[in-house]
């Protein structure tokens, strides 16, 4: 008995492949934001907790906030399923579990590159889910078919269709997604260091959407706005619904180092922010280009800073008031971060994110907590397929449930069993794991 928005083929298949394909789901009627199995009472959740969680001789209960809390309240039950060593049979254990996250807000960003394909990135999603993570911001590395410039995607980008079959599967999952196009820097759509250039590689004409070398876009030249206009209402359209947009905003050379594009950044900034906001959408940004130099000289983003200091901050000041910023720090590795505690100061609504690096990660979410930010965001970037091992520890620390026996074995092992679990469909030697080679 459970909620209706519960009776989904994705949340059913899940849990067939939780149970090891001896079980099935099926669902029969029930009250809003709770799953019930059997005749146990459907618990209260505490003041300040997302969901509460019950398991006892009777059965399963569990009831949530909202949609999305019960959803990790139904995650949370799934990792408790095991089963005893030489039996077939499944158990839960007694408990009475009530779950309050330190961090409300808990984003992981993912790219999508022309190496991957669509179910690599289900599959990604549907394991942030599992691990109960909030958003996913999703960056599209020229990898979706725009109707309104073909050559700003790849031959092999995801369509329309197959984009929103993942928007679908994650909102289903309770994981809400948040559509990101590069609005000033990374207007390859490539890495730089690849020498690629999604547009230009294809049509060779369209070089004066951009700054020289390519790198950027050329915001003097109205046609851009009008074409970000379009980007992002095609956007909006497949990601429907959805609350915010990231606009990138980060490692801009020309903007940096030309005086007149750095003198009109202001401008720039101001305007793509308001136009968001004016479409109904919270703008997100990353904050590299705005720490000041002087006090933060430490900082990995630092290279990227405009300078002087009171430059930045004409630059904050500029922007809509309602944007979201995101300090990326991978160096740090011990709390509190400083830059986070400078923006927080400034009243400013501010996320801290971290790559991979476990340490790095403990630093963010220590602050964050302690300073009761806005929220955490975990970058993934292009070593995803051999860093993600670790988001199993980023996750435990960020107040997932994780399998019942995972102080027994380690994270690889962790992560195997869950894409393993996540993964319904059928799949060949490439598609399983998360490396597609054992041997480079």
């Amino acid at each position: 008995m459970a909620d209706a928005r519960l009776k989904n083929d994705i949340l059913s298949k899940l849990f067939n492949r939780f149970t090891y394909e001896v079980s099935a789901l099926k669902i029969e009627g029930g009250i809003p934001n709770t799953f019930v199995i059997g005749a146990v009472k459907i618990p209260e959740i505490p003041q300040g907790c997302e969901y509460a969680l019950l398991v006892n001789e009777n059965g399963v209960a569990i009831v949530g906030n909202d949609y999305s809390s019960l959803l990790r309240g139904y995650f949370s039950m799934l990792m408790k399923i095991r089963r005893e060593m030489g039996k077939k049979e499944l158990f839960i254990d007694p408990v009475c579990e009530n779950k309050a996250y330190d961090i409300k807000n808990r984003m992981i960003h993912l790219c999508v590159f022309p190496e991957n394909s669509l179910l690599e990135i289900k599959k990604y999603i549907r394991l942030f889910a599992v691990l109960q993570y909030t958003h996913v911001i999703i960056e599209f590395w020229g990898m979706f078919k725009f109707d309104i410039l073909s050559s700003i995607a790849w031959e092999n980008a995801f369509t329309k269709d197959e984009v929103r079959e993942i928007i679908s599967e994650a909102r289903a999952l309770g994981l809400e997604p948040i559509p990101m196009f590069n609005s000033l820097a990374h207007a390859s759509g490539a890495r730089s260091i690849s020498g690629k250039h999604t547009t230009l590689n294809s049509d060779l004409s369209l070089y004066h959407l951009f700054t020289p070398d390519g790198w950027a876009w050329d915001l003097e030249n109205e046609d851009v706005w009008t074409l970000f206009k379009e980007i992002r209402r095609e956007l909006y359209d497949v990601f429907d619904g959805c609350e915010y947009f990231h606009l990138g905003f980060d490692e801009s050379h020309a903007h940096n180092q030309n005086p007149y594009l750095k003198e009109r950044l202001s401008y720039y900034m101001s305007r793509l922010t308001k136009e968001v906001q004016s479409e109904g959408k919270r703008p997100m940004i990353w904050m590299d280009m705005l720490l000041p130099p002087d006090a933060f000289s430490n900082m990995v983003g630092n290279r990227h800073s405009i300078k002087p200091k009171d430059e930045c901050v004409k630059i904050i000041n500029a922007l809509a008031d309602n944007t979201v910023f995101v300090d990326w720090e991978y160096s740090v590795k011990k709390a509190p971060i400083s830059s986070l505690i400078y923006f927080k100061d400034l009243g400013i609504d501010i996320m801290g994110a971290s790559w991979f690096d476990i340490e790095n990660a403990g630093a963010h979410i220590d602050t964050i907590s302690a300073h009761k930010l806005f929220g955490y965001m975990h970058t993934t970037w292009h070593t995803i397929s051999s860093d993600l091992p670790s988001i199993i520890s980023i996750a435990s620390k960020l107040g997932a449930s994780l399998p019942v026996w995972e102080n027994e074995s380690n994270n690889q092992m962790i992560l195997s069993v869950l894409l393993r679990a996540v993964t319904i469909e059928k799949v060949d030697y490439y598609s399983c794991g998360w490396v597609k080679n054992q041997i480079s």
